[in-house]
């Protein structure tokens, strides 16, 4: 189950939270950084922002490939993308861009086998 609101210890029954409505800003980046580790401490593991923020119109390439970096180490990633927002797919960035996702995506691929296994040993 995934939820926006969520209550310490939450994360023993599976509750998995994602961080609420974000504008997609350096400033949530920044936010979703810290929350990252706050939510571990408060015994809710799995957590994690929407990639590029909920309103994607109002990011950037660079913000969303930084997003993107995050999301390597974020046992939860979301990707709000509706019709309206084609632009911002990672396959319509520079190819600069693209790559550095595709380098992200791949580091969270082979990091999040190892994430999955500990959080299964600690339960």
């Amino acid at each position: 189950m995934i939820s926006d609101s969520t209550s310490p210890g939450a994360g023993v029954n599976g509750i998995a939270h994602i961080f609420p409505r974000q504008q997609g800003t350096y400033d949530d980046l920044q936010n979703s950084m810290a929350n990252l580790i706050n939510f571990g401490a408060y015994g809710i593991p799995n957590v994690g922002p929407s990639i590029c923020g909920y309103k994607p119109e109002t990011a950037d390439e660079e913000l969303c490939a930084r997003y993107f970096q995050l999301a390597v180490v974020s046992p939860l990633a979301i990707m709000n993308n509706g019709l309206e927002n084609l632009d911002f797919q990672p396959f319509n960035f520079t190819a600069r861009t693209r790559d550095s996702i595709i380098n992200s995506l791949n580091q969270r691929l082979r990091f999040i086998i190892q994430m999955r296994s500990e959080l299964y040993r600690i339960q």
